[in-house]
């Protein structure tokens, strides 16, 4: 029987990254009486749908809005807004819940404007997975500045807001002035495949080279020409390779680095193929961006049993326990991030062993069932 309803709003859907995936593990894992209706605007070039992996049913509704033609994101959002209006006049659920950022001011306008005009009420709930405003916009430019003065007035006035991780809550409550009691803490969750300590003892007994990986979005705030250029260091001594997973504005760029740097055979990019092939395949994750939320990519490899090093940014240090499960350094040291490599691969049975802790970690804290139990309580608690 269902008894709570619940709309998931995003006025631009994009099918890389987590969000989707977060997404997934909702739908999947939602109990029996939520009732669900998903309304997206996926970005030009998106099939966000088919990522999804579900269909219509009894319980859950896709409503897709027309992105045909369009190339200008504010065209799309207005789109958006209009399916979301409709929806909401016709069919009003309990509760909204804005997906990103720029849908959170897509969906207060609309649930405002309709509260204005016919006086219906919705609960927004918003969701936050990484600093609100967006990393290209948050130098003090004028529309930095709006951007973000604009989501302090929405925050203030929204029901609750999910933040996915302790340095998100703080990032919210000291830039936007929110009440801590507003927002809910709501870490991510993984799908944690099994997988074998024992069949990664037999690989290091049958070959001394070591694999490290990236996976992610080669954009620019990712930084994955630190990675590189340490990784240049470490060749020189360890019997190493570099797995680069992902696709961005910055691969040409990167190419180039590797090229120069001289160590081209020793690096693959393969855009975008499934992660989890390249995870099963590494020995250890490495990240080196400047800006992060949680990301879902560490909790990935952990479900591997591979190990990360990451910058100490964002959400980071909240899912790493440095020297344990896995290690940090501090956001652009070069210096200390090459150590960091080249001691892992000089002592794989420690990375074997801080792999094993980080998967044991994972699936005790980050399991869907626990996520989707939070969310139910941020949803439709008080």
């Amino acid at each position: 029987m269902i008894t709570k309803e619940v709309l998931f709003f995003s006025a631009r859907m994009s099918a890389r990254g987590g969000t989707i995936q977060r997404i997934k593990i909702w739908l999947s894992h939602l109990p029996d009486d939520v009732r669900v209706q998903c309304v997206f605007a996926a970005a030009p070039g998106h099939d966000c749908r088919r990522l999804l992996g579900l269909v219509d049913s009894g319980r859950i509704e896709f409503i897709e809005v027309d992105n045909s033609g369009v190339s200008n994101l504010w065209v799309l959002r207005w789109r958006a807004a209009k399916v979301l209006a409709r929806r909401l006049r016709k069919s009003p659920p309990q509760v909204i819940m804005p997906i990103t950022s720029d849908s959170d001011l897509v969906a207060f306008c609309v649930v405002w404007l309709l509260r204005l005009i016919i006086g219906r009420k919705v609960r927004i709930v918003c969701h936050c997975a990484g600093y609100p405003v967006p990393w290209h916009l948050r130098q003090k430019s004028f529309k930095g500045l709006f951007y973000k003065y604009t989501l302090r007035y929405v925050y203030r006035r929204v029901d609750k807001i999910i933040a996915i991780s302790k340095q998100v809550k703080r990032d919210i409550t000291d830039d936007f002035s929110v009440r801590k009691s507003k927002i809910a803490l709501l870490p991510i969750s993984v799908e944690c495949a099994e997988f074998k300590n024992r069949e990664r003892l037999e690989r290091y007994k049958r070959s001394e080279l070591f694999v490290f990986g990236i996976v992610s979005r080669l954009n620019e705030e990712k930084f994955i020409d630190h990675a590189i250029e340490a990784f240049s260091q470490v060749i020189k001594e360890i019997h190493a390779r570099l797995i680069i997973c992902g696709d961005g504005s910055e691969r040409e760029a990167l190419e180039r680095l590797v090229e120069y740097l001289g160590v081209h055979p020793h690096v693959e990019f393969r855009g975008h193929t499934d992660p989890s092939y390249t995870l099963a395949n590494i020995d250890c994750l490495v990240m080196t961006s400047q800006h992060e939320g949680t990301p879902r990519s560490i909790l990935e490899a952990g479900c591997f049993g591979v190990p990360t090093i990451a910058s100490n940014v964002g959400g980071i240090p909240d899912i790493i326990d440095d020297g344990k499960t896995g290690w940090l350094y501090a956001y652009g040291d070069l210096k200390a991030l090459s150590n960091r490599m080249r001691h892992i691969a000089k002592h794989p049975t420690e990375c074997i062993q801080a792999g094993e802790a980080m998967r044991e970690y994972v699936m005790e804290v980050h399991a869907p069932e626990q996520e989707v139990s939070g969310l139910v309580n941020a949803l439709f608690g008080q």
